[in-house]
């Protein structure tokens, strides 16, 4: 017989009520507790769940009915539950009469009681342990529970702070944090476990409930002695499940927006004072492009996808089947003010969620044809944005393997899972698809989404199996990915030719071997004489279970000639880096200056430019190489080519503050200037947005470096508007503003500065005396600081000058002129400025921005004699002291860094 066994179990925190079967909590040593549910014993078969949410008072509760599967006779009965400490401390259980009774036969009849004996919790794995004082033998039960929590602590596991131009409201949600689902209700949050769910939530009339589950019906609730209406929401039934992929957005003062594209709606807060129907048709397009060109079958997406766009989301974007939250700054687009390319970084998040989508969507749309925005260079602009900068922060960021933050997935679910090892993620799935023919590729893709019956793995091997490609290698797809997602970081290829012999060797890095990292590499290589030909294509799999081998791309014999240069790994196509001996680095910088680079594709150029920069920080090649490598880039003007330089300027800036920095300064200004000769410094609307976006980043480094031409023409630029139409600076498009006004105020001439700034002063321009700083000139810095230290020429502005007097110390501080005008005016400046200024604040803004030993050295000893002699910090002048002896340390500690890492650059010139 099947008999339900009604468990009455009332889960109550921080409320205490005398009854004499009241039984404590047991917090329990989680060591020797599982943290996999038992599934095999107690399965869970459907859930319905009432759900009471009060978000501005942090309260959930609720009562859930569990009707659950006893497979094996048990004594106790596990499920997952994330309580807040400290309330487990005081969690008290009030065991009811438990009642058993054939649900075949008539009420009254084969009734028998329980008794409920003890509750357990483990706190870091988020289990509860029911345990009774009688066997449950094998059967059909319904678990009956009634739970309230008030959330004190650790909220920011669901409820998040949003606000409104009204009032401030709380966001309540399980999207930001895994396993978050616990904390709605009690459940077997396992991923093997799928049931049925019968959901309800009561919530209040001001607030939305949007879920994965669709919207049954609604009503309101009349209030009754309560300020506010509530609301009910009635769930479809959601069928065959896991918990993990239901999720709730609970928020208040949200809006949906009329407009529409298909499945897509779009929610924003009532007082955004924008829309955003562009995220609405990048989501449009590219759900449209995986079901025309990728041949997906529609049913994968979810009848509805809501897409919420929150001020202050705590992620870029976040989303479960059917729902994503957004975060406003990072989804808005504005063509006229942002910057060129920004469109493809809104394009890029939404369809990484369009295709998470795909990979976790359960219900039936229908779509209409449409297209996705398709560029022949997206590819090479994800590969210089995301592929190159992720080999960085793979090596020195990430310790784990990816696999082991894709714990419980398979296939491309494990790959596109981890938030933390996405971009590593695309790596991978690239290389995959740059392997594999790109039309098999999408056929298993579009068959692993449809289907659902076999991993991603073993479609792959049945449509193309490993052996057909590699020479190499008897290994499966599985077996050789298995040897990049199981290994931290990536491999290092080293190629090294014998010219005598007119052949190259390949080696894994000195590093992998040390850590004792094997992997399977696909290596493909071109030559000046076969950079046309297919053979480009052609990848050989090399097993590192050997520490060398001949390299080969599908000859049994393969010579180069000796003036011939060597390219492996062609367009980044494998998700490593490849070092060369040092002629033959020479040969690739050499037919790159001299040929204007028509034989190696941009997307290489970058590599080679990336590698190159990574191999000499690493100390590998000769700086000498990094700098002919990138002389080429003075008669490039491809932005893809370019795109990689632009974050080494970005990661050598600190360097650029030491005197030892001016020779690699010198190299690049050169380049920077013949670039810009060539592309011009003024805005071309006839431009495409990569060559917008390289004016904007070539002009913007050039100007950091101080090139005069590049200062000049922004001064004189700044100059005709400050003559003839200073109201227009207002309207400046954002990708010239920063130029105009920060750049053109590096005037050499202080009668010229002093026309910007009376202007300046006439139209009580805040903004523009701030702009004012950016001046390089030592003469005008000092007479800026002397006019804001005077307590009368800035009399009459609104806002104090504070904010810019210490943005002018933390910038120009590093300037032995500045430095000693601040150390002998000290006094008169915190007197001047108590509350830009407090204790010790001006002495910490010196000590973290100057860049030599000796500034350090004389801040210390200016800074004991002025503290040992002020009568107002005497008394605790040694922790005065001793904090800046140790701000002074680890300046010292950081200053070594930087000049540690970039001794090279400073040899070369020598």
């Amino acid at each position: 017989m099947r008999s339900v066994v009604f468990l009455g179990v009332v889960l109550i925190f921080t409320v205490t009520v005398a009854n004499e079967n009241r039984i404590y909590s047991k917090k329990i040593n989680c060591s020797s507790v599982s943290e996999n549910l038992n599934i095999s014993e107690v399965m869970p078969i459907k859930y319905d769940a009432r759900i009471i949410v009060k978000p501005d008072q942090r309260i959930l509760s609720g009562i859930m009915n569990i009707l659950i599967d006893v497979k094996k006779s048990v004594w106790n009965i596990s499920l997952c539950y994330a309580l807040t400490p400290p309330a487990y401390d005081i969690f008290l259980l009030y065991a009811t009469n438990v009642t058993i009774f054939d649900s075949f036969l008539k009420a009254e009849l084969g009734r028998t009681r329980y008794k409920f004996s003890e509750f357990q919790y483990c706190d870091n794995k988020n289990l509860i342990i029911l345990k009774f004082n009688e066997i449950l033998s094998k059967g059909k039960y319904l678990l009956t529970l009634v739970y309230r929590s008030i959330i004190n602590h650790n909220i920011q596991d669901i409820f998040y702070p949003t606000w409104s131009s009204r009032n401030q409201k709380w966001l309540l949600t399980n999207l930001y944090t895994p396993h978050a689902i616990r904390a709605f209700f009690p459940c077997w949050d396992d991923p093997r476990v799928k049931t049925t769910y019968n959901i309800s939530v009561l919530f209040p009339a001001d607030y939305t409930v949007l879920s994965t589950m669709s919207e049954n019906y609604s009503f309101y609730v009349e209030p009754a002695n309560i300020h506010f209406g509530i609301k009910l929401m009635q769930f479809k039934e959601f069928v065959s499940m896991p918990t993990h992929l239901i999720a709730f957005l609970i928020v208040g003062d949200i809006t949906m927006d009329f407009d529409k594209r298909d499945i897509h709606y779009m929610w924003h807060k009532t007082d955004a004072g924008k829309r955003f129907t562009y995220l609405l048709e990048m989501a449009d397009n590219a759900t449209c492009y995986f079901v025309t060109h990728m041949k997906m079958n529609a049913s994968s997406f979810s009848p509805k996808i809501n897409h919420v766009v929150l001020p202050n989301s705590p992620m870029k974007s976040l989303g479960a089947p059917g729902l994503v939250v957004y975060r406003e700054r990072d989804i808005t687009f504005d063509e006229v003010l942002d910057f060129p390319c920004r469109d493809l970084d809104v394009i890029t998040l939404v369809t990484y969620e369009m295709a998470r989508q795909l990979f976790v969507g359960v219900a039936s749309p229908h779509l209409d044809t449409d297209y996705i925005w398709e560029s022949n260079r997206l590819m090479e602009l994800f590969v210089v944005k995301i592929i190159q900068p992720t080999l960085n922060s793979d090596m020195f960021l990430e310790k784990e393997p990816i696999i082991s933050e894709a714990k419980n997935r398979n296939g491309i679910d494990g790959l596109l899972y981890p938030l933390l090892y996405h971009k590593k993620a695309f790596a991978l799935i690239r290389m995959l698809s740059q392997i594999y023919c790109p039309e098999v590729f999408k056929e298993a893709i579009r068959k692993y989404v449809s289907e659902r019956t076999k991993n991603i793995w073993s479609i792959l091997e049945e449509a193309y199996p490993m052996r057909n490609m590699a020479h190499d290698t008897s290994d499966t797809i599985k077996e050789v990915m298995n040897t990049w997602l199981t290994k931290t970081h990536y491999a290092e290829l080293f190629v090294e030719r014998y010219y005598d012999k007119r052949r190259p060797m390949t080696y894994l890095s000195l590093y992998a071997r040390i850590n004792h990292n094997e992997w399977i590499i696909p290596v493909n290589y071109f030559t000046k004489m076969t950079y046309m030909s297919s053979n480009t294509l052609d990848v050989v799999w090399h097993d590192w279970c050997y520490l060398n081998s001949t390299l080969k791309a599908g000859y049994d014999d393969m010579q180069i000639s000796i003036n011939n240069f060597l390219i492996v790994n062609v367009e980044q196509s494998g998700y490593y880096r490849v070092n060369y001996d040092d002629r033959n680095w020479m040969l690739l910088a050499t037919h790159m200056q001299k040929n204007n680079t028509p034989h190696i594709p941009p997307l290489t150029r970058a590599q080679l430019v990336n590698d190159a920069y990574y191999f000499t920080i690493g100390r590998n090649i000769n700086t000498s190489i990094f700098v002919e490598v990138t002389k080429h880039l003075e008669r490039d003007t491809d932005f893809i080519a370019w795109y990689p330089m632009f974050n080494i300027l970005l990661d050598i800036s600190p360097y650029f503050k030491f005197f030892e920095s001016n020779y690699i300064k010198e190299h690049f200004s050169i380049i920077l200037d013949r670039v810009l000769l060539t592309i011009g410094y003024e805005e071309n609307s006839s431009d495409d947005p990569m060559r917008k976006s390289l004016r904007y980043l070539v002009r913007m480094w050039a100007c950091k470096l101080n090139h005069p031409v590049c200062i000049n023409t922004a001064s004189h630029r700044l100059i005709d508007y400050y003559i003839d139409n200073l109201e227009g600076l207002n309207k400046l498009w954002i990708m010239t503003k920063e130029w105009i006004l920060c750049d053109g105020s590096k005037l050499e001439h202080l009668d010229d500065w002093k026309i910007i700034l009376n202007k300046s002063m006439i139209y009580n321009n805040t903004e523009l005396l701030e702009y004012l700083s950016c001046t390089e000139n030592t003469s005008i810095i000092i007479y800026y600081l002397n006019l804001m230290l005077r307590t009368d020429y800035f009399s009459r502005l609104e806002q104090s000058m504070g904010p810019i007097f210490r943005k002018i110390v933390r910038k120009h501080v590093r300037k032995s002129i500045v430095l000693h005008y601040v150390l002998n005016n000290y006094r008169a400046i915190v007197s001047r400025f108590p509350e830009d200024f407090p204790t010790s604040i001006l002495i910490s803004d010196m000590i973290m921005n100057v860049y030599s030993l000796n500034d350090l050295y004389i801040i210390r000893e200016h800074t004991r004699k002025l503290f040992l002699s002020d009568a107002e910090v005497i008394s605790h002048s040694s922790d005065l002291l001793q904090s800046n002896d140790e701000l002074t340390l680890h300046r010292q500690r950081y200053l070594g860094k930087v000049q540690d890492k970039f001794e090279k650059f400073c040899q070369i010139c020598e």
